[in-house]
């Protein structure tokens, strides 16, 4: 199995893609692929999670994903920054002083301070992601995740 292209200098091992399933929680499945690569003597290690049933608000965008050599840029899609910082919220909540994925965190301060968001529109992502996912209620107090608390919490 093989797809031609330019070569970039990038040397994928074919029999070393592995697929697997993965779930995030009972209701949410995916698909997890492993590559590993060659640029002349640097590894790399490849990983693509692919979700399937999550709610995308406002709807699925298209991306030309930015390449550091001058070749065509692949055209992906992907999840709305909405929709991205509606889950992350979500965890946040949910797992509330428990959490450890800190770069959920990260995630969220760098698209807040680097892109613009409609408030109405992520309002809607946040309340359609807390629906879908039934695990938690949506309430109008700050979440652990987000306090004093949570930040002195060893």
């Amino acid at each position: 199995m093989s797809i031609e292209c330019k070569d970039d200098g990038l040397n994928f091992q074919l029999g070393q893609i592995k697929g697997e399933r993965i779930k995030t929680d009972q209701k949410y499945q995916g698909v997890r692929v492993n590559a590993k690569a060659f640029l002349d003597s640097a590894i790399i290690h490849l990983q693509i999670d692919v979700g399937f049933g999550d709610i995308i608000t406002p709807n699925v965008e298209e991306l030309d994903f930015p390449t550091l050599l001058s070749l065509p840029s692949p055209r992906l899609l992907v999840y709305h920054k909405e929709t991205v910082i509606a889950e992350k919220f979500h965890a946040m909540v949910l797992l509330g002083l428990t959490n450890t994925r800190m770069k959920d965190f990260y995630d969220v301060w760098i698209l807040t301070t680097t892109q613009e968001f409609q408030g109405k529109i992520i309002l809607t992502a946040i309340k359609r992601t807390f629906e879908k996912r039934a695990s938690v209620e949506l309430t109008n107090q700050t979440p652990i995740a987000l306090t004093e608390e949570f930040y002195n919490d060893s």
